[in-house]
């Protein structure tokens, strides 16, 4: 018996297209697959395959390095799997202790550089309080040293000739 050709056109039923799809799709790649064996070529099929083997056995040992899926392996398995997790936990570890090192570095450098400022703030208030008496006493020897030159004595001398300068009479 004949296959009948049929005329290539869209399907309607979205059924009947699903499945004409998928067929026809392992027949490509069966054929590429053979194409590939006969010529020793490389085709796109086998390449995808290959692409998809790889992502399922990296995805199968991700799941086992994260506790999941540990039922189809051996003792020597589990072994080399636990060597595995311990030399990633000494990695993280690492990495944890580099950077709280870092951070704390970081923060005595900062404390350092806050002590070296409170110390420079503290004595510039000094300078400023020792400069301000100094020029209270620098202003009160000014004051005497004019009383003085004008023949008046200071111990009967008010607050306002101090400060003004004028000489004070007693009433002499």
């Amino acid at each position: 018996m004949v296959r009948q050709k049929i005329q290539i056109k869209k399907i309607d039923n979205l059924t009947a297209r699903q499945v004409t799809f998928s067929k026809r799709r392992r027949g490509l790649f069966k054929k590429a697959q053979e194409l590939s064996t006969l010529c020793d070529a490389e085709t796109g099929s086998s390449n995808h395959a290959t692409i998809i083997k790889q992502l399922a056995d990296l995805t199968l040992e991700l799941k086992q390095l994260m506790g999941e899926e540990l039922q189809g392996l051996g003792l020597n398995d589990l072994m080399k799997l636990e060597k595995l997790v311990e030399i990633g936990l000494g990695r993280v570890a690492k990495t944890k202790s580099d950077k709280l090192l870092n951070e704390i570095n970081k923060l005595k450098t900062r404390e350092s550089e806050l002590v070296d400022e409170n110390a420079r703030l503290k004595q510039q208030s000094e300078m400023h309080k020792f400069g301000c008496t100094r020029n209270a006493i620098e202003q009160g020897n000014s004051a005497e040293s004019i009383n003085n030159s004008h023949g008046v004595n200071n111990t009967n001398i008010s607050d306002t000739s101090l400060k003004l300068g004028l000489p004070f009479s007693n009433g002499n």
